[in-house]
Parts: structure tokens; C-alpha cells; sequence
């Protein structure tokens, strides 16, 4: 739905937080949705999460990857795949 408004509105390049991969999630993310979506997307690119250890979520722990930014480590939970999007 956000991909669509954003198309009409003229807007190509999007950030979305908070895309859990399968299996993991609140709600129906990005990640969920692509082999319906894919077709809208010119660029889709997962940033790595920032700081290494596990996120806790509802479905059990997921991987965190990166070390580079110790700064955010007390945030670290709250910057989680990190996803950017260029629409066609």
C-alpha cells in the first residue's frame, strides 16, 4: 500500500524500519510481501543492523550483524533491518 501511494505522489526512494524478515514481526513487512511487490522495486537493499547480538522479538532472536557503531548500542534494539527502496 505505502509502495503504491508513494508511486502516485511521485515519490521513488523510500526508507522503511522495522522490516522483519520471515517468520519475525508485528506486522506483514516488505520482506513478507515480495514476490507480490518485487515488480515496483528498481533498487531493494537491507542495511545491516548496527550493532551485533541478538534482537528479541515476539517469534525468538534474531541476528544483529554490524559492530561498526558502538555509539548506538544502548539504541541498538531500535534500529533493525533498515530497509531502502527505489520504485521504477
Amino acid at each position: 500500500m505505502r509502495l503504491k501511494q508513494a508511486k502516485e505522489k511521485g515519490i521513488t526512494d523510500l526508507f522503511f524500519n522495522d522490516n522483519y524478515p520471515l517468520g519475525c514481526g508485528s506486522h506483514k513487512t516488505l520482506c513478507h510481501s515480495m514476490n507480490e511487490i518485487k515488480d515496483y522495486m528498481k533498487v531493494y537493499h537491507v542495511f545491516p543492523n548496527i550493532y551485533p547480538g541478538k534482537i528479541k522479538t515476539g517469534e525468538g532472536f534474531f541476528n544483529e550483524e554490524n559492530n561498526k557503531y558502538p555509539m548506538f548500542l544502548n539504541d541498538r534494539i531500535k534500529y533493525r533491518w533498515n530497509t531502502y527502496v527505489k520504485l521504477h
